[in-house]
């Protein structure tokens, strides 16, 4: 699941963290076959799912994680009145009647 969530970041990044292993770190000591293939596999994936993991928490979550918007608080009065207490509505007052009256 871990890995899951963060396959997109690892597709988007796993290409120049492998060329970057590649050129700084495996290249420059021109070993000898097949030990630059294996090193490039095993650091250039770790180097890569680390990356992917910081991209991941730095600049993906930030566009997927959706922002609900302020609902308006639900009115408690049913909760109430099942957990045996005893609501009072506010009385009417002379201002809030209709005019005319």
């Amino acid at each position: 699941m871990w890995l899951g969530t963060r396959s997109y970041s690892l597709y988007l990044v796993h290409a120049v963290v492998i060329e970057i292993v590649w050129r700084v770190a495996i290249r420059p000591f021109g070993l000898a076959e097949p030990l630059p293939l294996v090193l490039e596999v095993v650091l250039g994936l770790a180097a890569a799912v680390g990356v992917a993991a910081a991209f991941h928490a730095l600049v993906e979550r930030r566009f997927t994680v959706r922002k609900r918007p302020q609902a308006a608080q639900p009115d408690a009065a049913p909760a109430r009145r099942r957990a045996g207490h005893r609501v009072v509505q506010p009385a009417v007052t002379t201002t809030d009647a209709p005019e005319g009256r």
